[in-house]
C-alpha cells in the first residue's frame, strides 16, 4: 500500500508538471493584465475555455516554438517533490492520504506560482486563493474523517500566522508584496496540518534560502531589483514538511 502511494504520487507529480508550462505561459503578464490569448511567435489564438490552458508540453501547436518553461524539468521536479512528500508523510488511513493530496496540491500549485514569480514577478491572487479554498476544505475533510476539529483550527490559525508575519514585514518594507503575503497564509494551511515546528521552519527557511541570491543582487550593485519571493516560499514549506513530518 505504501510503495503503491509513493510510485502513485510521483506519477501525478510527473504528469501535473507537463502542465504546468501553458499556464505559466498565459499568466507570466503585467499586473492586472488578462492572460495570455495568442502565440506571440505566430500569433495562433488558443483554443476556448479550459483547452487553452490544459495543454500537455511547451510547444505552440503551429509554429512548434517553446511557450513557457521546459516541461521535462518541471515534470521532474514535481515527481520528485509528490514522491518525497509521500514518502515522508506516509499515509496509512483515510485522513493521511486527504492531507497527502492536499500536499501534492500545494506542490503543484506552488509550482505554478513559482514559475510565473520568476518570469514577471507577481504571484496572481486567483490561483493562490482558489488553492488556499480548496486547502480548507480538504483540511476540513481530514479534520471530519478523524474526529480531529482542532486539525481545521490550527492549520487556519498558522495561515492567519505566517499571513500577518508576512504582512508586517510588506507593511515596514521589507520587500515583500501582497502577493507574498497571500502566499504564505495559503502555505501555512497546510503546514499548520503537521507541527508547530514545521510552522515555524516554514516561516524562517524561505529567507535562509532566499540570502545568497538577496546577496548576489547587491554585490552585482542591482539592490533595487525585485527578487521573486515566491520560489523561496514554496521551497521553504516543502522542506520543513520534509523535514519534520
Amino acid at each position: 500500500m505504501h510503495q503503491a502511494v509513493i510510485l502513485a504520487a510521483g506519477i501525478l507529480g510527473a504528469g501535473a508538471g507537463a502542465l504546468i508550462p501553458r499556464p505559466t505561459y498565459r499568466l507570466s503578464v503585467p499586473t492586472d493584465s488578462p492572460p495570455r490569448a495568442v502565440c506571440h511567435h505566430c500569433q495562433l489564438a488558443f483554443q476556448p475555455a479550459v483547452r487553452s490552458w490544459v495543454v500537455v508540453g511547451n510547444r505552440c501547436a503551429s509554429c512548434a516554438r517553446n511557450l513557457g518553461p521546459a516541461w521535462p524539468l518541471l515534470s521532474g521536479i514535481l515527481a520528485v517533490t509528490s514522491t518525497a512528500l509521500a514518502w515522508r508523510l506516509d499515509p496509512t488511513t483515510t485522513q493521511d492520504l486527504v492531507l497527502l493530496a492536499a500536499w501534492l496540491l500545494v506542490a503543484s500549485a506552488g509550482l505554478l506560482l513559482a514559475c510565473v514569480d520568476v518570469a514577471v514577478r507577481r504571484l496572481p491572487t486567483p490561483i493562490v486563493l482558489a488553492t488556499a479554498a480548496a486547502l480548507v476544505g480538504m483540511i476540513g475533510v481530514a479534520s471530519t474523517v478523524s474526529r480531529q476539529p482542532w486539525m481545521l483550527v490550527n492549520a487556519i490559525t498558522a495561515g492567519g500566522l505566517l499571513a500577518g508575519i508576512y504582512l508586517m514585514l510588506a507593511l515596514l518594507g521589507g520587500g515583500m508584496g501582497m502577493g507574498d503575503v497571500r502566499l504564505a497564509g495559503m502555505l501555512g494551511l497546510a503546514l499548520g496540518t503537521t507541527t508547530w515546528t514545521a510552522v515555524f521552519l516554514g516561516a524562517v527557511l524561505p529567507y535562509l534560502l532566499a540570502a545568497p541570491h538577496a546577496v548576489a543582487l547587491g554585490i552585482a550593485a542591482r539592490v533595487r531589483s525585485h527578487l521573486a519571493f515566491g520560489p523561496y516560499l514554496v521551497s521553504g514549506a516543502v522542506l520543513a514538511v520534509l523535514a519534520t513530518g
